[in-house]
């Protein structure tokens, strides 16, 4: 065998090239099978060419152990190796077989038949690491061609070599496998064919079990059904130790993360909370191998905890608990979407369970902490409370025939511009308002205003007749001056019907504001009479008092004579005048 990697061509060898010979071609076609690339060479051989597969096989690479034999009449994916020793090939430091694969020539002067099957295993330098590849079926010989034929090192647990030169694998891809048996231990059961007392039977041999009931010598040493303690560990092979080659595996002993059985319980490392899972990275419960790798048991004293357990939450455990080990908490427990979990977390964060972030209907994408709270009937952001009107809240509507201001009220039902919202307008004759209210109310709405009715009046605002106006006040007082009022002006003409009315809050922001009769008498939001009325600013609502303005309009029925916005500036005065309050109304 010669590794064309370190060899140089003969002068009698010639380059071969797949379209130049076309007869190498011809004959693998023939044959039913894949095409192989065609190597160099005039000779007859076959050319193993070993590299890795990047994602399932580590770098560092540095020693391959080649088995090769022919193919055994009437036994699938068995054959019998060379008569010489398996081929051990250290490669040159710093050497990746990825980027520089490494090539076997064999050659029927080898001691080969027709065909041949190859594996391969790949070990790193501290031979912690292995990987195997094999041929997937016997490739043949074909005469004066030589044929590359690749070989892929991956990943596996279910490698068994001996120390006779058998080798077994089963492929964990696809089930398949191959056994190469060396011609010294035919029965591959790691006692040679000259010491082993049964050779044509694996389970005979120096070293096996004695098995204490069938009346057999099962270990070659000239007695029969005999316990045995091979490895003076205190237990006998006939009894409970499932290893009495190694000392450290009997019954009692204490498992280690290393997939093997350490304590004879049946199962490989120590799996506490008998979930399937241990804390090493060792699955003991998918198909029973002590090698079968997955995620390890992040908590291996929890049942409910290792890998591909759902990851719900636990009420009132105070932390997030990662149920499926992905470092995850909680990741399944939103059942509606909005990220909140009823247990008080974040799906898939970790961490403390708070009050705070409690979803209190996980079925609701629309109830979660923190919401903003609508009026329909629901408590949308989980405090405890639905949503509440605030105080003072007003608006205006024609629902009732007519525009009229109201009180905004919820009443925990869908419809309208807001679910539930609604203006309580009581029909009254004292809440009148211009036509034009309502229509800027509803085009606030549209918009989204925060406050549609502060919009509204803004927007009737721009339209209605300015008037300056100023209100006294003292440093050292606690209010705006006393008495303050304005005669307003008389309507035009003389309509049948004649009023005043504050729109908006006689109460706003800044100022309590009314309307009456300038003779005295009460003063409210409307005063049903243009004759002698006049308008008040009565207080401050905050002091020192700041500027504002208020809507006054004069209305027949429910006409409009004239709108006025009146802007109150105040002013600061040594003492109060007689009237702190001065207007020019038009």
């Amino acid at each position: 065998m010669i590794d064309l990697a370190y060899s140089r061509p003969t002068p009698a060898r010639r380059l071969v090239s797949a379209l130049s010979d076309v007869r190498t071609l011809a004959v693998v076609a023939a044959l039913g099978m894949a095409a192989p690339a065609v190597g160099c060479s005039d000779d007859t051989g076959i050319i193993i060419e070993v590299t890795r597969d990047a994602d399932k096989s580590p770098e560092g690479i540095v020693e391959l152990v080649f088995y090769v034999g022919t193919p055994m009449a009437g036994e699938d994916d068995t054959y019998l190796r060379d008569p010489s020793d398996a081929d051990t090939v250290l490669l040159d430091a710093g050497r990746d077989i990825l980027a520089e694969p490494y090539r076997m020539l064999l050659r029927p002067s080898d001691g080969f038949d027709d065909e041949i099957g190859a594996v391969v295993l790949g070990y790193t330098a501290d031979r912690d690491q292995v990987v195997i590849g094999a041929l997937d079926r016997p490739v043949p010989f074909v005469d004066d061609t030589v044929a590359v034929w690749p070989v892929t090192l991956r990943w596996s647990s279910q490698i068994r070599p001996t120390p006779t030169g058998c080798l077994s694998w089963t492929s964990e891809q696809d089930g398949g496998g191959a056994v190469v048996i060396a011609p010294g231990d035919l029965d591959c059961d790691g006692d040679g064919n000259a010491t082993d007392c049964a050779p044509a039977n694996p389970t005979i041999g120096h070293g096996q079990p004695e098995d204490c009931d069938n009346g057999i010598d099962d270990n070659c040493n000239d007695a029969t059904d005999e316990p045995n303690d091979l490895d003076d560990d205190g237990y006998f092979d006939c009894e409970d130790d499932c290893d009495d080659h190694v000392k450290e595996i009997h019954p009692g002993a204490e498992e280690e993360c290393d997939g093997v059985d350490t304590d004879c319980d049946g199962d490989c490392d120590a799996d506490l909370d008998d979930d399937g899972y241990t804390s090493c990275t060792e699955d003991t419960s998918s198909t029973g191998s002590c090698f079968q790798p997955a995620p390890g048991d992040c908590d291996d004293a929890a049942e409910t905890v290792h890998p591909d357990q759902a990851d719900t939450c636990e009420l009132g455990a105070n932390e997030t608990v990662d149920n499926d080990c992905d470092e995850l908490c909680d990741e399944d427990a939103d059942g509606d979407g909005d990220t909140f979990t009823p247990c008080g977390a974040i799906a898939g964060d970790c961490g403390p369970q708070l009050d705070a972030k409690i979803d209190c209907d996980d079925d609701d994408e629309h109830v979660f902490p923190g919401n903003p709270e609508v009026c329909d009937g629901v408590d949308n952001d989980c405090d405890g409370e639905r949503f509440q009107v605030p105080d003072g809240a007003r608006c205006y509507s024609d629902a009732a025939g007519g525009c009229h201001s109201g009180d905004l009220i919820c009443v925990d039902q869908t419809g309208g511009p807001d679910p539930g919202l609604s203006c309580d307008v009581n029909n009254d004759v004292g809440t009148v308002a211009p036509a034009e209210a309502c229509d800027a109310y509803e085009a606030c709405l549209d918009t989204g205003a925060g406050d549609p009715f502060a919009c509204a009046n803004g927007a009737i605002g721009e339209t209605a007749s300015s008037v300056a106006c100023t209100i006294a006040y003292t440093v050292d007082g606690d209010d705006i001056c006393s008495g303050g009022a304005v005669d307003l002006p008389p309507p035009p003409g003389d309509p049948p019907l004649c009023g005043w009315r504050v729109l908006g809050r006689p109460v706003n922001d800044s100022y309590e504001v009314g309307v009456g009769s300038s003779g005295g008498g009460d003063v409210s939001g409307s005063v049903a009479s243009c004759d002698l009325a006049a308008f008040f600013v009565l207080a401050t609502v905050d002091f020192p008092p700041t500027s504002d303005a208020v809507l006054l309009w004069q209305h027949s029925g429910l006409s409009t004579l004239a709108l006025y916005r009146v802007a109150l500036t105040p002013v600061v005065v040594d003492e109060c005048p007689v009237n702190p309050l001065t207007c020019t109304f038009e």
